[in-house]
């Protein structure tokens, strides 16, 4: 149950283009108010001593905010280790959002993490920290390409419109060879599946390389394609260095696929955002690895915050959960990634 919230600053309509908003759930020992006021300090121009005269020339441009703070009434029990609690103190719980100017970051999904999850998250007087919000200003939005075909694109390049896309994936994971994969993708095409895509954990390997696996597959997308009379769309898994990607994609590419495929949390986000930026085609964003950052309610940052940070740094698809599937999300929090892969970015 939540008390009555607070409002601790004001962003004024004219200043919210300077910030990236925040919102946190939070478990401390603290005053739940001088818990958020730490947190701003924390992030932004630092918790420990400065000197007055570069506080006051600096502090009014680079101080993060807190906007609003709502205490969370009930008792509270210590979620995360802390090495001087051993569950002595009595913890207090708050809903905080917090402003961020992003002069100190900029539009780079490294810097803004470090920003918004860094070092509070490691103190003992957080015993549960999480992102469960984050809003972006039109001025930050603009430093980033978003996804180049999202679904329209998407549905241009399969020729499929009014219906859903039915999609599905090659079982077992691993183990086959190019050839069985592609008879198998090929059974599914003529079998209705207007999509298909290797599995998070094929990606380039010895028995069944990248290389070889376009041009098996592609083959038997082509053959579905005219039997079929419709457009197919195949998704290669092109996870690997970093400094490979470029490669494999272009190996897609001039092989005649349409679509590749990345563990983005694997990779990392921004390496998927460099790609983007360079993709001749679709990138069909897979969620292997995030769990480790979305699951907990008690530290980490939510599903659907994680989704629109894959869709700003440049995904065409995105992995969303399943609705009454075996996945851990509620078919509520499903519906939440799914609406942050196609409304309007805050």
């Amino acid at each position: 149950m939540r008390a009555n919230h607070m409002i601790v600053d004001k962003v004024l309509p004219k200043e919210r283009d300077g910030y990236v908003t925040v919102t946190y759930d939070i478990e401390t020992p603290l005053n739940v108010e001088v818990a958020a006021q730490t947190i701003a300090a924390v992030q932004s121009i630092g918790a420990g001593k400065i000197q007055k005269s570069d506080y006051d020339r600096i502090a009014g441009k680079h101080s993060a905010r807190v906007i609003e703070v709502v205490p969370v009434r009930g008792r509270h029990t210590q979620k995360l280790p802390a090495r001087d609690t051993q569950g002595r103190r009595t913890l207090k719980a708050a809903h905080i959002t917090i402003a961020f100017p992003h002069i100190n970051f900029g539009p780079k999904i490294p810097n803004l993490l470090s920003a918004i999850a860094g070092e509070f998250f490691e103190m003992s007087a957080f015993t549960s920290a999480r992102i469960v919000n984050i809003e972006f200003p039109e001025t930050f939005l603009n430093g980033f390409t978003g996804p180049k075909f999202g679904i329209g694109g998407c549905r241009d390049i399969m020729k499929v419109y009014g219906r859903p896309i039915i999609g599905g994936i090659v079982k077992p994971c691993v183990g086959l060879s190019a050839g069985r994969l592609a008879e198998l993708v090929e059974a599914g095409f003529l079998g209705g599946l207007d999509f298909i895509k290797d599995d998070e954990l094929l990606a380039d390997t010895a028995y069944n390389s990248v290389r070889e696996r376009v041009e098996r597959v592609t083959a038997a997308m082509i053959r579905a394609e005219e039997r079929t009379g419709e457009k197919k769309m195949y998704a290669f898994n092109i996870t690997d260095r970093i400094d490979r990607l470029r490669e494999l994609h272009d190996i897609v590419v001039e092989g005649g696929g349409k679509c590749v495929m990345v563990n983005a949390a694997a990779i990392g986000i921004e390496a998927m955002r460099e790609l983007a930026e360079y993709a001749r085609v679709p990138i069909h964003c897979h969620r292997a690895f995030a769990a480790i950052w979305t699951r907990s309610p008690s530290i980490g940052i939510s599903s659907p915050v994680l989704t629109k940070l894959f869709r700003l740094c440049g995904a065409d698809q995105i992995h969303c959960g399943a609705i009454q599937g075996k996945l851990y999300e509620s078919d509520e929090e499903v519906l939440a990634n799914m609406n942050a892969c196609s409304s309007d970015l805050p």
